[in-house]
């Protein structure tokens, strides 16, 4: 049992001239007193955008947890009896942002077809130990997954198992902090494989700060750390009325992010 309390924002977005949407703010009081939080970034009757806190898987596993899809799922039951909810794009547990749904089987059908076909842009922020050796860089590699550990290894393209990887990132910001060098990347997703941008940071010599399976230097950590990985940017066409859609979510502003506090904001003034 839960109870939930939807907050509505008083500051609108518009992304274009033809959609006029607003922040939701969902909190789920969960037996045993457990608060989880999810934000609606943007919502009309063929689809849902959510942003996903850190931490939460998006759908059911074996650890019972509670996950993102059966929260929305109650959510949109305060205003239909059987909602249609169809999760689009996966995040990795750890990972917060932006999180897609259909709510009706053709807006599913049409928007599964764009991100098969790469017509869904995925935007990431990170950030990463080290300072890469390049502003702009496309990173391709072959991968396969170890489904008993769930984990990712870099692998030969010759390896039956083994499927394409494929990222762009640009740098934006490079610091010098006690640990040593950090940065921060905006990355761009081309394919979507497990754990891909993980894997591929750590394999080019700058892993995702917190990352306790990619990272070295995380990979012992006695407490609980978030991962410096988030889902910031979609844009894509809308399935049904085809109009161009911008979506974005911005990370907690806590360490490591702090850093980096200027060049987000200039970000985000930049999507305005």
């Amino acid at each position: 049992m839960f109870i939930m309390i939807i907050v509505i924002s008083i500051k609108v977005n518009t992304f274009s001239k033809s959609f006029l949407f607003f922040s939701k703010q969902c909190i789920i009081f969960l037996k045993g007193s457990v608060e989880m939080q999810f934000k609606v970034v943007f919502e009309d009757k063929n689809l849902i955008v959510v942003e996903k806190p850190q931490g939460m898987p998006c759908q059911k596993d074996p650890t019972g947890d509670p996950d993102l899809q059966s929260l929305v799922y109650e959510y949109l039951l305060k205003s239909s009896e059987k909602p249609v909810l169809n999760l689009i794009n996966r995040l990795d547990r750890p990972v917060g942002g932006l999180v897609l749904f259909g709510k009706t089987a053709e807006a599913t059908k049409r928007i599964s077809k764009d991100l098969v076909g790469r017509n869904i842009k995925k935007d990431y922020l990170a950030v990463v130990n080290g300072a890469p050796g390049e502003e702009i860089a496309s990173l391709t590699d072959y991968m396969v997954k170890l489904k008993s550990v769930n984990m990712s290894v870099i692998a030969s393209p010759d390896d039956h198992d083994a499927k394409e990887a494929r990222l762009s990132f640009k740098l934006l910001e490079s610091v010098q902090a006690e640990e040593g060098a950090l940065s921060l990347l905006n990355i761009r997703l081309k394919t979507g494989r497990h754990h891909q941008i993980r894997l591929q940071l750590s394999n080019y010599g700058t892993p995702v700060w917190g990352d306790t399976k990619y990272n070295p230097l995380f990979k012992n950590a006695k407490e609980w750390v978030d991962i410096s990985l988030w889902a910031y940017k979609l844009e894509f066409v809308h399935p049904i009325k085809r109009k161009n859609l911008l979506l974005y979510s911005f990370p907690p502003e806590k360490s490591p992010w702090s850093f980096f506090e200027s060049t987000l904001e200039m970000l985000k003034e930049g999507l305005h």
